[in-house]
């Protein structure tokens, strides 16, 4: 309890999987849930509000912010999974990026 959101971020540097899981009831709280901002697969804001017990998971290099609580508590469980060949595409993509102009 305390955190009143985070601001747009990358989870793990970029090289990894990020995923929360909602372990409230959402009658609990008001607000909260998982905005992406635009990005290079959609050009329009999303936001993700799960239903209690649900799992979002996401690309950790994806920008992505909390959507803050307004009212009541809101607890989620979030966690990280770093494999060797997502850090490996990572890399790839980084230094293709490098080449192109594209990163």
């Amino acid at each position: 309890p305390g955190e009143s959101g985070l601001g747009v971020h990358v989870d793990d540097d970029g090289f990894g999987l990020s995923f929360n899981v909602l372990l409230s009831d959402p009658a609990d709280f008001e607000g909260g849930g998982t905005r992406f901002p635009p990005n290079a697969f959609s050009s329009e804001e999303a936001v993700y509000t799960p239903r209690r017990g649900q799992m979002l998971s996401h690309y950790g290099g994806l920008r992505h912010a909390s959507v803050p609580c307004t009212g009541g508590l809101r607890y989620i469980m979030v966690g990280f999974v770093r494999a060797e060949r997502l850090v490996e595409l990572r890399l790839e993509d980084a230094a293709y990026g490098a080449r192109t102009g594209e990163g």
